[in-house]
């Protein structure tokens, strides 16, 4: 579970970087791959779903949409927000 979190962590750092980074994601998505036939596609989901948040509440950017946030999960968050 943890080299899962790390491997979907160090994605979303990756795509925020330069295009040129982005060849890294080939060897993501083999890891990717690897992981989730290991572990079950519905428990990576959830791992990457609370990554995804974790990540925007530590960086402001969103995994999904960027600066933009104007994915659902970021108006899931911002609503979650709202209700604490």
């Amino acid at each position: 579970m943890d080299e899962y979190r790390a491997l979907i962590r160090n994605a979303f750092a990756i795509m925020i970087q330069s295009a040129a980074t982005h060849s890294g994601l080939s060897v993501f998505a083999d890891d990717q791959a690897r992981l989730t036939d290991e572990m079950g596609a519905t428990f990576t989901q959830a791992i990457r779903d609370g990554e995804a948040r974790q990540w925007l509440r530590e960086t402001g950017l969103c995994p999904v949409c960027g600066e933009e946030q104007a994915c659902d999960m970021c108006e899931e968050m911002e609503e979650e927000g709202a209700d604490q």
